[in-house]
């Protein structure tokens, strides 16, 4: 190493302090030298407080981010290696891994920077160092504390003693979501082999009620692009391309019959609509359902002990228990039965009793018959009335005790005897000498359902003066009183044991009906609002794609033989 190389920084460059009356000193230009194994190491514009220092200096600030900065070196090389260190490469300063705020390398540069400050005689070397580099003092310290590997084993004792090798900066690679590699995956994918994709999963699975196979998927898309140039993929990597463009491997739960039957759709909207109406007019909405407990209602899932599972009498041996205890069959059952309003539960509205199956034994809806569910309905009527006079809407579904009719058009079953006694109740004129062919084609089939088929529980709300509305089938997403029940039923397999009988079970969930907090109520009718927007888009959608294409048909300008007929008979 040469004598002549710079060991001191200059008298003039000195570090100014930031403060407003001497602006023009942060303009000043310092240069700090750190001598590397014979190389000069310049930090340029190494302003201690300004903006500007900020932007230039800092790329590992804390706090701030990370910019580019000139690192300017001088190789100073030797002839003769034999004596010396072979000098490290250019140092090229990357970005921040995400867990670190500085690299190895950046913290021993500044601990170099700190140790020629002492040798120098600097007057407090680490706070000068942090007024240089633009960084904190806390920041500087924590370098000088960091054990830097031994890299000049190569070297000879008096270069040993006086230099070191600058450590590899060492970048962590920010690892891929879930998404970015599904994202990544499709890059390489056109619309063309997308839409094949598609148009195979529907057509040759989805509508052929097969299950999707990736290994047959792929099989199948490679054969259908054979024309198109091939297409070459591994199983693995396409599951990566099917969930790029939008498929999981999921339950099955999107009821497509709820979109798929027209009547379902129908119904869909025209509850909808009333709901909606009675909303901005005012009404106050009731929903009501039943439900189900049983002996035995314990948590699913716990932590075990798979010591103790696999070898329960060692365990028991030595004073532990087997673990925790489920009842081996669900024990006897009990029907529950409430009402839901938004601002809470109604008061008195609740019906528990034991039925003589068990839960095992299937259907629930054999226990909850019509009559004990009319009965329920007449007891509540004085419930439902609001003392401020708002009419007051009960929802219900279509389950079979909620359905029983107290009058119903005849049908071709019924004998003719009892055909014309039903046309005499309802003042229907008819021919002494009619047969039941003649009654049922020119008197029963015109009449109209809605007016002659008349449900039990619509006759009971008329008389006490509230109004019922039926939800759709398979709706039962839009009725807040089922989520009601999951949380009611997490409630209790949280406080119930598993030798628990039936009675405590039921006592159990009276008690817990009261615990409800009234904000997860309205949570959970903010819930079935969201659901009922969702759906009333998907219909809006549907009925705009079936206008658009009943207005192509109609400009198809076509003089076919084929067009003439099917315009005839539509």
């Amino acid at each position: 190493m040469n004598e002549s190389a710079e060991r001191t920084l200059p008298s003039s460059t000195s570090f100014p302090v930031n403060n407003a009356a001497d602006r023009r000193v942060q303009q000043h230009r310092v240069v700090v030298e750190a001598v590397v194994r014979g190389r000069k190491l310049h930090i340029v514009n190494a302003r201690p407080a300004g903006i500007a220092a900020q932007k230039r200096l800092a790329p590992h600030r804390e706090q701030s981010t990370q910019t580019d900065y000139l690192l300017e070196e001088q190789h100073n090389c030797h002839k003769d290696q034999a004596t010396q260190c072979q000098l490290p490469s250019p140092i090229v300063h990357t970005p921040l891994c995400e867990r670190s705020r500085l690299c190895l390398q950046s913290k021993w540069l500044i601990n170099r920077l700190v140790q020629y400050n002492m040798k120098t005689d600097v007057f407090g070397p680490q706070a000068v160092a942090a007024r240089a580099l633009g960084i904190s003092t806390r920041a500087v310290s924590s370098c000088t504390e960091v054990a830097f590997p031994d890299r000049h084993t190569n070297c000879t004792a008096d270069d040993a003693a006086n230099y070191s090798h600058a450590p590899k900066c060492h970048v962590v690679k920010k690892r891929m979501t879930r998404r970015e590699m599904w994202a990544r995956s499709i890059n390489h994918i056109d619309g063309v082999l997308a839409d094949k994709v598609k148009r195979i999963v529907h057509d040759q699975f989805y509508s052929a009620c097969k299950t999707v196979s990736v290994s047959r998927l792929l099989q199948k898309v490679q054969e259908e692009m054979q024309t198109e140039g091939g297409f070459k993929c591994s199983e693995s990597k396409f599951r990566l391309v099917l969930r790029g463009l939008g498929y999981r491997f999921t339950k099955i739960n999107s009821r497509p019959v709820i979109f798929e039957r027209q009547d379902l759709c129908d119904w869909r909207r025209n509850y909808l609509r009333k709901i909606a109406e009675y909303r901005e007019k005012g009404h106050k909405i009731v929903y009501m359902d039943e439900t189900w407990v049983f002996a035995g209602m314990t948590q699913l899932y716990d932590w075990v002990d798979m010591e103790a599972a696999s070898n329960p009498m060692e365990a028991k041996r030595k004073g532990f228990t087997t673990g925790p205890k489920t009842p081996p069959t669900r024990g006897k059952r009990a029907i529950v039965t409430h009402m839901v309003a938004e601002d809470g539960l109604i008061d008195g509205a609740e019906m528990i009793f034991a039925t003589n199956s068990t839960d095992s034994d299937g259907d629930y809806h054999r226990e909850m018959n019509a009559e004990k569910f009319e009965n329920y309905l007449k007891r509540c009527a004085p419930l439902l009335k609001d003392p401020s006079g708002i009419p007051v809407v009960l929802v219900i579904d279509n389950a079979p005790c909620h359905s029983r009719y107290a009058d119903k058009k005849p049908t071709w079953a019924m004998r003719a005897g009892d055909m014309k006694a039903w046309l005499t109740s309802h003042n229907i004129p008819f021919a002494a000498k009619s047969t039941k062919r003649m009654l049922f084609d020119s008197l029963v089939v015109p009449l109209p359902k809605a007016k002659y088929n008349i449900y039990a529980a619509e006759q009971i709300a008329k008389e006490h003066g509230f109004i019922i509305l039926r939800l759709p089938p398979y709706h039962c997403d839009m009725n807040p009183i089922e989520l009601v029940w999951s949380w009611i039923k997490k409630a209790l397999r949280d406080e119930l044991r598993g030798d628990d009988k039936l009675n405590v079970v039921m006592s159990n969930t009276k008690s817990t009906l009261k615990k409800l907090p009234q904000q997860v109520i309205r949570n959970y009718f903010q819930h079935v609002r969201n659901t009922e927007r969702r759906y009333a888009s998907l219909d809006d959608s549907t009925e705009s794609s079936e206008r658009d294409l009943i207005s192509a048909d109609d400009i198809d300008d076509s003089d076919s033989e084929d067009d003439v007929e099917i315009d005839v008979l539509n």
